[in-house]
């Protein structure tokens, strides 16, 4: 495990291509659903703590797994490493292997890591859980959302950057593009939301007496507040491109405007009464200007709603606000999403044209504007 990271990044790749050649991926994943009995296991460390701090220990737990895998016939088709939990994509004939697999691994790893961390007899894994893949896409769902793990936890800026996770087998094998349009077709929406804050509300209920709804209550309040928080990423790109689109003198670029949505019922469109409608940029016609009364809500629509994505937030609740913004009269939206360099541009709410750094400009044909997405994505 210490030799992997002493090789140069074309040597990595070679060997996990020879770890793969011994059957722990698929050789062909077009039909991957087939006559299969496919899961999403996961495991997490004790209370959620970063044993797996350093790159050595995901190494090691990723070729432990991949070993053990081999040993007891299971098929490994996509995983990610990251410092307190893992996720396996994993094709399984005899469901009791798995027993085995997480025995083998875990003993091995708590023993070795106490001892490493001076803290002997400390519990270092909790359990693991086990999903069972349903259809194709809910297969390529979950392997979109392994990879963009990293991301979604906060430890990496793009799926790319993080090491321990199959990503990097299925860009070397199938390319940049591929797996761009299966984030496309099959994008995560609200894929794993709510699996560990659902279990950790149960506990609490049964360890204070807490009334389940108020508890729920919070979750959701909880929810709502993370999801209004923005990152970095998130904010260079807001600046980037309102910077572009000021250029263009037929607009007045305003950014995070709450808009009235007090015309249209938000439930109907899967949103709370409480939600606030507000793009991360707005762009106006040019006979928009400053008032002396300020307003707090705009009555008017703006030509084109924009919204990127940060990593607290789900690509379903910004595709539900599109639906809302559409009905109110805005003509053109767009989802940037910094992660993975691609901008959907929205004509109608269900027709849209994908933008990335294969192209040289974002078209939105409805608004007749042309931005240069090298410049927007540029590191």
């Amino acid at each position: 495990m210490y030799e992997y990271r002493k090789l140069n990044r074309e040597q990595q790749v070679e060997l996990v291509r020879q770890r793969l050649a011994c059957g722990q991926l698929p050789h062909e994943p077009t039909h991957p659903f087939r006559d299969q009995c496919l899961y999403l296991l996961s495991a997490t460390c004790y209370e959620h703590k970063h044993r797996m701090f350093s790159e050595a220990r995901r190494q090691q737990v990723l070729d432990l797994l991949l070993k053990s895998a081999e040993g007891n016939g299971l098929e490994i088709r996509a995983w990610v490493v990251l410092p307190n939990h893992y996720h396996l994509l994993v094709s399984v004939a005899n469901f009791s292997v798995l027993g085995k697999l997480f025995h083998s691994v875990h003993g091995s790893t708590a023993c070795q890591w106490n001892l490493e961390d001076n803290c002997r007899g400390h519990k270092v894994w909790y359990r693991y859980t086990d999903r069972a893949i349903r259809s194709e896409g809910h297969y390529y769902t979950t392997l979109n959302y392994i990879h963009y793990n990293p991301v979604k936890h906060n430890h990496a800026q793009s799926p790319y950057d993080w090491s321990h996770s199959s990503v990097h087998w299925y860009l070397e094998r199938y390319g940049r593009e591929w797996l761009q349009e299966l984030w496309i077709q099959y994008p995560l929406r609200d894929y794993g939301r709510g699996w560990d804050c659902t279990e950790c509300l149960f506990l609490l209920q049964y360890l204070i007496g807490q009334n389940m709804s108020e508890l729920l209550e919070i979750e959701s309040d909880y929810q709502t507040e993370s999801l209004e928080m923005g990152s970095l990423n998130h904010g260079i790109m807001q600046t980037r491109i309102a910077s572009q689109l000021s250029r263009d003198e037929r607009f007045t670029v305003i950014i995070e405007l709450s808009l009235d949505a007090s015309k249209i019922d938000l439930s109907s469109f899967g949103l709370k009464a409480k939600d606030e409608l507000k793009p991360d940029i707005c762009a106006y016609p040019n006979t928009v200007k400053r008032k002396r009364r300020d307003l707090v809500k705009m009555p008017e629509m703006p030509l084109l709603a924009i919204e990127i994505i940060s990593p607290s937030q789900s690509i379903d609740s910004l595709l539900a606000k599109f639906d809302a913004y559409f009905e109110l009269g805005v003509k053109s939206c767009w989802l940037v999403m910094p992660s993975l360099d691609i901008v959907d541009v929205y004509s109608q709410p269900d027709l849209h044209k994908s933008f990335d750094m294969d192209d040289t400009e974002i078209i939105d044909d409805v608004m007749d504007i042309h931005l240069p997405i090298q410049k927007l994505f540029e590191w």
